[in-house]
């Protein structure tokens, strides 16, 4: 699992595709924070092609999230598929979503 990251006219885009589970977490981790080192205003998440997703990938998600909004960035998530929506609602969390 990657993250592939692209710069538009709206900021950096990241596409996460197939888990998001505990065990890719750390690797996944670790490279957002190489991400965050490049210059942007807006960080938009395209989760559509997440096809599982556990309580680890989650709360990486919250995590991502909370670094990007204290940083001063705009946070979005412009696609998510029905494995992420899934997640959100075990976790009662679907407000963070929203899409």
């Amino acid at each position: 699992m990657a993250i592939a990251a692209e710069q538009d006219g709206e900021g950096t885009l990241l596409r996460l595709t197939e888990s998001l589970t505990i065990y890719e977490v750390l690797e996944l981790q670790q490279q957002f924070v190489t991400i965050l080192t490049e210059p942007t205003e807006n960080i938009r998440f395209d989760l559509s092609e997440i096809e599982e997703m556990d309580l680890a990938g989650f709360q990486l998600l919250l995590q991502f999230k909370n670094e990007i909004i204290a940083r001063d960035l705009k946070f979005t998530i412009s696609e998510c598929s029905d494995a992420v929506r899934n997640a959100a609602a075990t976790c009662g969390m679907s407000d963070v979503i929203a899409v």
